[in-house]
C-alpha cells in the first residue's frame, strides 16, 4: 500500500482551528437554536403524518402485492420521521433552555452590587499587579486596567440609567442607615472620603465599607417610615 505524505507548508490560517473554536466557545448554548428548532420538529411530524395517512383506517400491508415495497418502506420513512421530530424538539428545548440560563448569568453579572465587587477586585489586581511589575511592560496588568476601565463604564451607565447611585459623602452622614446586603440596614458611625464606618454587633466592632457597594441610604427620620432616598 503506498502511503502519500503531504509537505506542503502550511499557511497561517492552516492547522491553526483551536484558537479560533475556543473563541466561539461561548456562542455555542445558543447556537443549536438556530439549527434545530420547534419548527424543524413541527416539519418532520407533519411529513410522518401525511405519509401515515396511507394506513388510514387500519389499511394493511399487503403481502405479496406489488405495493408490498413501497409501504413498507413508508412505514420506515413515518417511524424514522417521528423520532427525528421527537429529536430535533429535545434539541430545541435543550438549546432554549441553554440560552435563557446563559442569559440569566450574564444578566447577574452586571447586577449594579456585581459590578460593584468587580471593580473592588480588579482595583486589588491593578494595584498588586503595579507593586509586581514595577514600571515594567506587563500584558496581563494591561489586562486588568481594561477590564477595570470596561467594569467603571458599565457602573457609570448604571448610574445614568438609575439602577444605582453614586453615593459621596455629601450624601451620608453618622448615624444614616445603609444597605449593603439585601434587606439588612447597617448604622454609619464615620463619613470618610472614600469609606463609611459602619457598626456591626455579630463579631466585628465597626466595617469599612466603600461608597459604590452602598444598595440604599435612610436618614435617621426614616428608619421606621421604612422610605428610601432612592
Amino acid at each position: 500500500m503506498a502511503v502519500t505524505i503531504d509537505a506542503t507548508p502550511r499557511g497561517p490560517g492552516r492547522g491553526r482551528g483551536r484558537p479560533g473554536r475556543a473563541r466561539k466557545r461561548p456562542s455555542r448554548a445558543v447556537r443549536p437554536a438556530s439549527r434545530t428548532t420547534p419548527g424543524d420538529s413541527d416539519a418532520a411530524w407533519n411529513r410522518a403524518e401525511q405519509i401515515n395517512q396511507r394506513f388510514a383506517g387500519g389499511q394493511p400491508i399487503l403481502v405479496g402485492h406489488h405495493s408490498q415495497r413501497g409501504a413498507e418502506r413508508d412505514q420506515e420513512r413515518a417511524h424514522a420521521l417521528l423520532g427525528r421530530s421527537v429529536e430535533q424538539q429535545r434539541q430545541a428545548d435543550e438549546a432554549r433552555r441553554r440560552a435563557e440560563t446563559a442569559a440569566s448569568e450574564a444578566s447577574g453579572r452586571e447586577e449594579p452590587h456585581q459590578v460593584a465587587r468587580r471593580i473592588d477586585a480588579l482595583t486589588a489586581d491593578v494595584r498588586r499587579l503595579e507593586r509586581q511589575t514595577n514600571g515594567r511592560p506587563s500584558e496581563e496588568l494591561d489586562h486588568a486596567r481594561a477590564q477595570l476601565e470596561h467594569w467603571r463604564h458599565v457602573r457609570a451607565q448604571q448610574v445614568e440609567a438609575g439602577q444605582t447611585r453614586a453615593y459621596t459623602r455629601e450624601d451620608i452622614a453618622p448615624g444614616d442607615l445603609i444597605q449593603i446586603r439585601r434587606n439588612e440596614w447597617e448604622r454609619v458611625t464615620r463619613v470618610n472620603a472614600k469609606t463609611v464606618t459602619v457598626y456591626r454587633p455579630e463579631g466585628w466592632n465597626v466595617a469599612r465599607v466603600r461608597y459604590h457597594q452602598i444598595r440604599d441610604h435612610r436618614r435617621p427620620s426614616q428608619e421606621n417610615a421604612g422610605e428610601s432616598t432612592t
